[in-house]
């Protein structure tokens, strides 16, 4: 059996960071309700009519998160993960044992794998529901149903829905890295 991580924050240091993420989560949730709270005053403030005010909070906001939080999400989840991979490649060279780091990247890994082969087999619509693994060859009695590249979309989301919970289900390794990161 292998020891714990080594390198593992402080515990003054994991309540610091809780702490903080908590103040971060308490401001963002100020922010998305500031609106709807002023309305009123901001509305006689700024003499908005109702659909001024409503453009204001409906499609100005989930515009501006669209083309900005989208992007910027992105950038940041690909930076984190090939962080984390480094950290983990750093760890291992340096003969350290890793920490929750594996865990992270095995859990956003089978969902990121499911979620495309979700969004495949959505994009290939009912073309997809015929189960044919094997692929027709010339002389055979049938024909395909649809394009070429719907055959087999089926059976590969099938196939990804079992690997959340190969090396350990998803909840198992969620429950490991509260562990070792909160020390709970």
């Amino acid at each position: 059996m292998s020891s714990a991580p080594t390198g593992l924050p402080s515990a003054g240091y994991r309540r610091y960071a809780l702490g903080t993420l908590l103040t971060v989560y308490v401001f963002n949730f100020i922010d998305r309700s500031i609106l709807s709270i002023l309305a009123q005053s901001i509305k006689e403030d700024l003499d908005l009519s109702d659909t001024e005010h409503g453009f204001l909070g409906g499609i100005a906001f989930a515009v501006f998160y669209t083309f900005v939080g989208i992007p910027i999400a992105r950038v940041a989840d690909r930076g984190v993960v090939e962080f984390t991979e480094f950290r983990i490649l750093g760890a291992l060279a340096a003969g350290q044992n890793v920490g929750p780091e594996t865990s992270l990247l095995k859990t956003r890994g089978t969902e990121l794998q499911q979620a495309i082969t979700e969004l495949a087999l959505e994009a290939t619509g009912y073309y997809a529901n015929p189960f044919d693994a094997s692929t027709p060859e010339r002389g055979d009695n049938f024909q395909p149903v649809g394009p070429e590249y719907a055959n087999g979309v089926a059976q590969g989301y099938f196939n990804t829905r079992k690997v959340s919970i190969f090396a350990g289900s998803n909840e198992i390794q969620r429950n490991i890295m509260s562990k070792l990161v909160l020390g709970l």
